[in-house]
């Protein structure tokens, strides 16, 4: 078979045949026909090597099996190597930001809890600098007894209490 119906027949391109011929260390043989550039002529061995070029052919050897499975046992040996690896620094980060939650959730206490203590007395100041300022003019931190009802009234409308008239 000459090199233009061996790429035909594996649907490769002329220059692909050689190459691969190249790469196996195959030389064919050329024949003197008619004019022009003399053929190449492959052997049917040729032809099958140059067709299984690339091809992952299984050894049955004894040797070709121990090489497979320290191949395979290294494989495992890495994944699970890399599984332990990735497993401790997981286990790190996890560490890592479960006390970077905990000093924000101790940090949000305390200032939740400083502002609720503080809440009361802030109300009380509050009211007095309102109250201040308005007709009603009462300082409840004094509990002065200042008769309230007519401005109370007012703004509370029918929510205001008859008994305080």
């Amino acid at each position: 078979m000459d090199t233009a119906q061996l790429a035909k027949t594996l649907g490769i391109s002329q220059t692909a045949v050689r190459n691969r011929a190249e790469k196996l260390g195959i030389t064919p043989q050329e024949t003197t026909q008619g004019r022009g550039r003399p053929k190449q002529i492959w052997t049917q061995e040729q032809v099958e090597a140059i067709e299984n070029f690339g091809n992952v052919q299984t050894d049955n050897t004894p040797q070709a099996e121990n090489w497979q499975q320290d191949n395979e046992q290294a494989g495992v040996l890495a994944i699970a190597q890399a599984g332990q690896f990735a497993l401790v620094h997981s286990q790190a980060l996890l560490g890592s930001l479960d006390r970077q939650c905990e000093a924000i959730e101790l940090a949000t206490a305390r200032a939740g809890a400083a502002r609720i203590a503080v809440m009361q007395a802030r109300s009380v100041q509050l009211m007095n600098q309102m109250l201040a300022v308005t007709p009603i003019g009462i300082d409840f931190a004094e509990f002065a007894p200042q008769v309230i009802t007519p401005i109370a009234r007012l703004t509370a409308g029918d929510r205001f209490p008859e008994f305080l008239e």
